[in-house]
């Protein structure tokens, strides 16, 4: 069983140069720069899991070489596309509640300890998820952090962290790897609230003052080994669309971003 699925994932690669359109990489973490540099030296388009690399270096190799070959490169937080923090976005531009000061989010979930690996710890696997809401929500990126947390094995898993942002705003963030939690985001502005509801990362619904929004997911008989799995497909929608237009990164983040 081992030896097919190895020869299957070397046919894969070997194929990609004819028999592909674009790469999806969700391998482990420390796998990613690996592998996102055997697809675009392979002259295909790529689409690789959060976080794009571990490391700043690794993200600017990735992102030059991505420029060099002048091939679309995205980072897969899917989040982003969701209608829900789409239209959270909207009502912010509105002014539904003023001007955003504060932002608490968490997304906890117990996890066992044999799937906490290195690179995979909790700032990694769950923490880029609230600070990309509150980096969205602002529209910039933090002055200052600091937190703490705990370590297991040589694994971060649990963390808090408070990230400062100019003009006096703020997102209050926690993350864990040994706890289920609510996993939702309220976003305080100068005229009220607003609210991500349960499982904040993939939200279907929003919470205005004024009133509750749903947002159903696409349908499918199949499976999923994620929650709201989906939800993918507005991620993949976006890269399709981005392919089409001939764009080499997408327009609601920038590579710089990740």
């Amino acid at each position: 069983m081992a030896l097919e699925l190895r020869m299957e994932v070397m046919m894969t690669w070997s194929m990609i140069k004819t028999s592909v359109d674009v790469v999806y990489i969700g391998t482990i973490n420390q796998e990613h720069l690996g592998h996102i540099k055997l697809a675009l030296n392979a002259g295909k388009p790529v689409l690789c899991e959060k976080p794009l690399c571990l490391y700043p270096t690794q993200t600017q190799e990735a992102v030059s070489l991505a420029k060099n070959k002048k091939l679309f490169l995205m980072e897969g937080i899917w989040s982003r596309f969701y209608p829900a923090q789409l239209r959270l976005r909207q009502e912010l531009d509105m002014g539904t509640i003023g001007d955003p000061i504060l932002i608490q989010a968490n997304f906890c979930v117990s996890i066992p300890a044999e799937f906490r690996t290195t690179g995979g710890g909790a700032i990694h696997g769950l923490g880029i998820y609230p600070l990309q809401l509150a980096n969205y929500v602002f529209q910039d990126t933090p002055i200052t952090v600091a937190g703490s947390g705990h370590c297991q094995d040589g694994v971060d898993v649990a963390v808090g962290w408070t990230a400062t942002y100019s003009n006096g705003r703020a997102a209050h963030l926690f993350v864990s790897l040994t706890v289920d939690a609510s996993n939702e985001a309220i976003i305080y502005g100068t005229k009220g609230h607003i609210k991500l509801g349960q499982l904040c990362h993939s939200p279907t619904q929003l919470t205005t003052p004024k009133e509750t929004l749903d947002f159903p997911l696409p349908k499918s008989s199949m499976m999923g080994n994620y929650w709201n799995p989906t939800g993918f497909s507005y991620e993949a929608n976006e890269v399709r669309r981005c392919l089409q237009d001939g764009k080499n990164t997408f327009h609601i983040y920038h590579l710089t971003t990740s």
